[in-house]
């Protein structure tokens, strides 16, 4: 699939698994949520993200980016 068709969060992101997935299908990570460092790490290093992209705990995350 060439062109992007929706934009996702990718929360309880982990290493990126259920990413790769929605990239697969037409879609555009704006951010991800993980608080485990070892995950945060390994995720910006499989998407070479910066780790500003991490939203972090979701349960305080007050605004969500816009597309």
């Amino acid at each position: 699939m060439d062109t992007k068709t929706f934009t996702f969060i990718d929360l309880f992101s982990g290493i990126g698994g259920f990413r790769m997935a929605l990239n697969n299908i037409g879609g555009t990570c704006l951010g991800f949520s993980e608080i485990n460092k070892d995950a945060i790490n390994t995720y910006c290093e499989n998407f070479q993200e910066n780790h500003n992209m991490n939203f972090g705990d979701i349960t305080k995350l007050e605004k969500l980016p816009n597309n």
